[in-house]
Order: structure tokens, then sequence, then C-alpha cells
């Protein structure tokens, strides 16, 4: 069951390659068009009229997908985005359908209208950057995973774009393309931020990583490729329950080790915590195992949000 649980959660729910090479080199010349047209824009802006710009050009004829059946946000206050839709697509390929005014704004597009093959996470965290409900921290950086970790403690998320559009037809950011790269990291933002108590439960987690960052044994066990490549996803980019969290952490520590009485020397040593109650303790140290319980479950996810709220207090 644990090895089940470990591969479902490895497994990233979104396609890797949104665009293929050739989309981003057909259009060099109207990427410098845009970068010309979003120069001055703060980062957000700039972020938001890219991702809409590009969801859009990789079907210029037919992205519309329709009207939402109810908005994003219900009350969009200013300021808007600096660009209408007819300001954004100019000198492109795009074509506005008769349904949609051009003198719609950017943001007004994206919280009423549907893009196809976009999903609606990824317009929820661009408009509630804008109104400042999710933290979200606009960068031309990749923050490296114990970066991300810390960022995810002190409650944000980041999205990473790089404007150097020459760079898009060669480059993968952890195996995506860049307009991919974008929307995985808006759909992460949006799965982070969008539940509280699920936001608290992962914060409670993170705090846990935090607490064994400087562990020994975790030090030689990031010696290993493997089990560093398994353990930066979890702590950077797994977005899930913390239950789940908890068993694919556990899942990796004995699969890495080989040896389950090493590999339960190490796990007890990790969960055992003056703060954690005795039913928690007992929790993690069935996890993964048959004996491992609903009662359990809710123990470490009641646990994960204490954590997570005192973080954020």
């Amino acid at each position: 069951m644990s090895d089940i649980i470990h591969k479902r959660n490895y497994k990233d729910r979104y396609r890797t390659i949104f665009c293929d090479r050739d989309f981003y080199i057909k259009h060099q010349a109207l990427f410098r068009l845009w970068k010309t047209r979003f120069h001055g824009f703060s980062d957000v802006e700039k972020a938001t009229a890219w991702t809409l710009a590009l969801c859009c050009l990789r079907r210029p004829e037919d992205w519309f997908g329709g009207r939402r059946p109810r908005s994003i946000s219900p009350h969009m206050s200013e300021p808007l985005h600096p660009l209408s839709l007819e300001n954004l697509f100019a000198g492109s390929p795009i074509r506005i359908p008769n349904k949609v005014s051009g003198d719609m704004n950017v943001l007004d597009a994206l919280n009423t209208l549907l893009v196809k093959a976009v999903p609606e996470s990824c317009f929820r965290s661009l408009i509630y950057t804008h109104t400042g409900r999710y933290p979200l921290w606009v960068t031309q950086e990749v923050p490296t995973p114990e970066e991300l970790l810390h960022l995810q403690i002190a409650g944000r998320r980041v999205l990473s774009y790089n404007e150097d559009f020459t760079s898009w037809p060669d480059t993968l950011y952890a195996d995506r393309d860049f307009l991919g790269f974008v929307l995985h990291d808006l759909i992460h933002a949006d799965h982070f931020f969008h539940d509280p108590l699920h936001r608290d439960g992962q914060l409670g987690f993170y705090r846990f990583i935090e607490s064994i960052l400087h562990n020994k044994s975790l030090t030689r066990l990031l010696e290993s490729e493997n089990f560093r490549k398994g353990f930066e996803y979890i702590i950077s980019d797994m977005n899930s329950h913390p239950v789940h969290l908890f068993q694919t952490l556990h899942s990796l520590v004995f699969s890495e080790i080989q040896d389950d009485a090493t590999s339960s020397t190490i796990w007890s040593a990790w969960s055992s915590k003056p703060e954690f109650l005795p039913t928690e303790v007992l929790a993690l140290s069935r996890i993964n195992g048959r004996d491992f319980s609903v009662s359990d479950a809710q123990q470490l996810e009641i646990l994960c949000i204490r954590l997570g709220q005192s973080s954020s207090q």
C-alpha cells in the first residue's frame, strides 16, 4: 500500500509540456512586441499579461471556451490591469470572438471567461494575487527547494517566470516548457491557498520538515541523489494532504534504506518530539502500516493544522 501511495503522489496531475519548441520559435517576433508592450508593468501585471496572451496564442482562432457560470471573484476592485483584450491582442493572430468585447479588461477576462485547456486554478491565482488575497511572490528567479520550503513556512508561494523569451524554445524548467511551468506554479499556489485548513495542514508538515532539516541522519540520506530528488519534491512541489505528505516521506525513507529496523529508528527519532501528543507519536509510528487507522490519520491532520496555525500567528 505504501508503494502505491508513494507513486500516486509523485505523479503531477498536469501535463509537463504545454507548448512545444516550435511554438516558441515561431512566435519570437510577437514575443518581442509583447515584451515592449508590457514594459513598465509590475511583475504581477507582466505575469498576468504573458499568461493570458500565451494561453490564447496556443489556439488563436478558438481559445474562447464560453463564459464562466460563476465569476471567480464576485467583486473585482480597482486597480484593474493596464490592458484591455484589444490592447493585449493587437498585432497578434489571436481573434476576439463576437461574444466578447475588446474593451474588456484583462482581469475581467480572467474572472469571467473560460480559456480552453486552462484550469480555473491558474486564473484564480492571478486574480487573487492582484487583489492581495493570495500572497504570491512573482519573480523571474527559480528558487531552490529549500528556499521554497521557507517561503511556504512563511505562508507564501512563488510564481517564477523568465521574461527572456529567446531562451524559451530550448529551456526546460523541471522538465516543463515556459508556459507549462507558469501554469504549474499557479495551480500549486491555488492548491496551497484556496482552503485555509488545507493550507494550515501543509504548513504544519513543512514545520515538521524544518525541525529535521539539520538532522544528521537526514543529511546522510540526502547524499543519495534518488532520495534527494524525492525529498526536494516533497518539500517544495507536492502540495498534498498532510497525511499523504507524511506517507510519502515515510515511504521514501524506507525504500532508500532498505532496512526496516534502521528506517524505523530514524523515523522514530524524527517523529518523537516533546510538543507532539502521545497519540500523535503513535499515529506517526503506524503510518503506512497495517495498523494505521482513520483515527490515526485524523490525529496527524489535527497535529499538522495545530503546527500550521502556530506558525502563522
